[in-house]
């Protein structure tokens, strides 16, 4: 998903919300945080 502005996470899953306001779900936990690159990674459980 391209533009995420907003990361949630609820129960075993992250919901994605991008800056037009767009959701999507998916099961997975967070992996890895880089935060001068600006990038979070995500694993599918």
């Amino acid at each position: 998903m391209e533009a995420v502005d907003l990361i949630v996470p609820d129960g075993e899953e992250i919901r994605l919300i991008n800056i037009f306001g767009e959701q999507k779900r998916i099961r997975a936990r967070l992996k890895e945080t880089r935060l001068l690159e600006h990038k979070i990674f995500l694993e599918r459980i």
